[in-house]
């Protein structure tokens, strides 16, 4: 079989949607099917490393939720579509969401089975009244797909807002073996405790949180050194601030591949996440968990279906800078808590390896694919 993947963001945009989407591209094509993804923006990194891709118009990056999102910018006519599915005899699609116009076109001429993943999540207080006045429209592009899956509690209450219906929640997946058998990247001497931090340089993302509860640590742990890996708008306030308070001991890497990230947390001793809201689920944090990393991290919505249990220790209240440089002093300065932790998220990971996760996506496509031919 032949899956399509439509993805309205930029397949080489950094975040955990793109990645979703190519680690389920490799889990389908190395149990011998094939797939093609569908998206925008010009070509780059993805088909150099052998992804096939189409794609169809351009992209445009714009501010939403706190972050900058990628999104799909161009008309696609209902002749191409038809033509690039008949063409690359295509069975399936698999939408991601039904917030921009290229899964709405799709939808609308594909005449294909569908399967919608939704990964995304906003607080009811954030909601763009532009995107509630929109409800009824995108309520009626759901009500086309044949499955409809959620990536976490958070996402599923939101979409329930939108159209409500049955949704199944099935979390995003990782290769755990990738993260946990990686050779270590040290940026800071091998006797300190190297903290990571690995998303985009946005607001949401809650990085200027994170310096300033550095600047906490390091008043307490000489021998500690924070890691940033990712590019996004905020780098040059990051930067700065970073001088201003003469905190020399942080290192920004930019943007680092794919398939490079798990040396970055695999040479470091806790992983932190000081997202402030709106996120669905939190990738970093299972890629953190698969690599024995403890984590401290902002309690959002997104967060609590994967730091569960004693996992939970250090979720603290977003954006609470004081609670954050605390739980990272405690971190530091206990090599037994840190494995500790570690040794929670290693047993807890393996449901999220893509070989349980990508089985669940096979088995659905292959029932609505029968079910189509019947």
């Amino acid at each position: 079989m032949t899956i399509g993947f439509v993805l309205d963001s930029d397949i080489d945009h950094p975040g955990g949607v793109q990645r979703f989407v190519k680690g389920l591209y490799k889990f389908v094509t190395q149990q011998g099917h094939h797939a093609v993804i569908f998206t925008g923006g010009a070509k780059g990194e993805s088909e150099q490393l052998g992804f096939k891709v189409c794609r169809l118009g351009r992209v445009k990056n714009l501010p939403g939720n706190d972050a900058e999102i990628s999104v799909f910018a161009d008309w696609v006519e209902e002749a191409d579509i038809k033509f690039l599915l008949k063409d690359g005899g295509v069975d399936l699609l698999h939408i991601q969401g039904v917030f921009g116009l290229l899964g709405i076109r799709f939808l609308d001429v594909g005449q294909l089975p569908s399967v919608g993943t939704f990964h995304n999540f906003w607080e009811p207080e954030r909601l763009p009244q532009v995107f509630r006045l929109s409800f009824p429209i995108f309520g009626h592009y759901v009500g086309k797909m044949k499955i409809k899956i959620a990536d976490s509690t958070a996402a599923r209450e939101l979409m329930q807002r939108i159209a409500p219906g049955d949704y199944h929640i099935i979390p995003p997946g990782i290769n755990v073996e990738r993260f946990r058998l990686a050779r270590g990247k040290r940026f800071f001497p091998k006797s300190w405790v190297q903290i990571v931090y690995v998303g985009r340089l946005d607001k949401r993302k809650g990085l200027m949180h994170l310096l300033r509860a550095f600047l906490k640590v390091k008043s307490e742990v000489d021998e500690a050194g924070l890691l940033v890996v990712g590019k996004g708008s905020l780098r040059d306030e990051a930067e700065e601030f970073v001088r201003r308070n003469h905190l020399e001991d942080v290192c920004f890497t930019g943007y680092v591949p794919d398939d490079e990230l798990p040396s970055y947390y695999r040479g470091s001793d806790i992983f932190c996440s000081p997202a402030v809201h709106g996120e669905c689920f939190g990738i970093v944090l299972v890629e953190a968990m698969a690599a024995n990393l403890p984590i401290v991290a902002f309690d959002n919505a997104g967060y609590r279906d994967v730091l569960t249990g004693e996992g939970r220790r250090f979720l603290v209240e977003s954006g609470d800078v004081d609670r954050l440089a605390l739980a990272l002093i405690q971190l530091c300065r206990d090599s037994d808590l840190r494995r500790r932790m570690s040794d929670w998220g290693r047993r807890e990971v393996e449901q999220y390896d893509w070989n349980v996760v990508g089985q669940k996506y096979l088995e659905i496509y292959k029932r609505l694919i029968t079910e189509g031919k019947e």
